[in-house]
């Protein structure tokens, strides 16, 4: 398929245009990607996994419970009003491959919310805090952390160096 970009947009208007040897374009019209909208973990203990996501300050629980086979908790963005879901999927005792990857979910402040995951007794003992916050070069405040069943999460702000 070929597209062209005219002014960082990818157009289209849903019709193909025919061109020499009977070659078909097909253009579009807004197809960038914008958002995550969610994300679902499969896990084996879903009453640890909802313990831990009900206690993240902005997570707000939109569906299931701790004795569910689905829940759902929802974050929005105070700056577009958008909102971005993290599912939980219970897996009736199926492996899980856990090496994904990282989820990346940004927080207004980091060392903050550090503090608040390694005090609370309930999410410290569910939890591994990998590190403490700390500055990346790409200009994020981020820290790293192992849910119940070993996912790992990043929170992370973006910085900015006053020169």
């Amino acid at each position: 398929m070929l597209s062209f970009k005219l002014h960082n947009l990818y157009y289209s208007k849903k019709f193909t245009m025919l061109i020499s040897n009977n070659y078909h374009i097909n253009i579009y019209e807004k197809m960038n990607v914008q958002k995550i909208s969610a994300i679902t973990l499969k896990v084996k203990n879903m009453k640890n996994e909802w313990l831990f996501y009900s206690k993240i300050p902005g997570l707000n629980l939109c569906y299931g419970g701790p004795v569910s086979s689905f829940s759902s908790f929802e974050m929005t963005d105070e700056f577009s009003n958008s909102k971005s879901y993290i599912n939980l999927e219970l897996t009736n005792g199926l492996k899980c491959d856990i090496n994904f990857g990282r989820i990346i979910i940004y927080s207004q402040n980091v060392d903050n919310l550090y503090d608040y995951f390694k005090h609370d007794q309930d999410i410290s003992r569910l939890i591994t805090l990998k590190n403490e916050p700390v500055d990346g070069l790409w200009g994020e405040r981020y820290f790293h952390i192992l849910d119940p069943e070993e996912y790992e999460l990043s929170f992370a702000q973006v910085i900015t160096y006053i020169s």
